[in-house]
C-alpha cells in the first residue's frame, strides 16, 4: 500500500509537471527592441536623453518579471530617472542590464512600453 501511494504521488507530480510545462510561453523572437537618442546635451548639461521601445509582436503576452536585457553603452547612467518600469544597472566594463521592477507590467500582444533614460 505504501509502494502506491509513493507511486502515485509521483505520477500526479510527474503529470503537473508535464502541465506546467504546456503553458504557452512567450517566444523572444516577437520582442521587437528599438533605441533611439532623444536629445544631446539634455538641458544644456553633458546628459544624453534615449528610449528603448519594447514592443510585443507576438499571440502571448510579454511576462510582466523574469527576464534581463542586455545592452552595451559607453556612457554612465542614472538609473533613477529610468521610466517604463525597470531598472537599469551596470554589469562591467561598458555592459548594463535592463530588468523589470514592481512597476512592469506584462504587454499584452501589440502593445509596447518606452524607457526612457539618462546617460552621462
Amino acid at each position: 500500500m505504501h509502494r502506491f501511494f509513493t507511486f502515485a504521488l509521483l505520477l500526479l507530480g510527474g503529470s503537473l509537471a508535464v502541465k506546467a510545462q504546456k503553458a504557452k510561453q512567450f517566444n523572444a523572437q516577437d520582442l521587437h527592441i528599438n533605441w533611439e537618442m532623444l536629445t544631446k546635451d539634455f538641458q544644456s548639461a553633458r546628459q544624453t536623453s534615449a528610449a528603448f521601445t519594447l514592443t510585443n509582436k507576438g499571440k502571448t503576452p510579454f511576462p510582466a518579471s523574469g527576464w534581463t536585457l542586455y545592452f552595451n553603452s559607453n556612457q554612465g547612467m542614472d538609473n533613477a530617472a529610468a521610466t517604463g518600469g525597470v531598472n537599469i544597472a551596470h554589469v562591467n566594463g561598458d555592459l548594463y542590464k535592463i530588468s523589470p521592477n514592481a512597476g512592469f507590467k506584462a504587454l499584452r500582444p501589440k502593445e509596447s512600453v518606452q524607457i526612457e533614460y539618462f546617460s552621462f
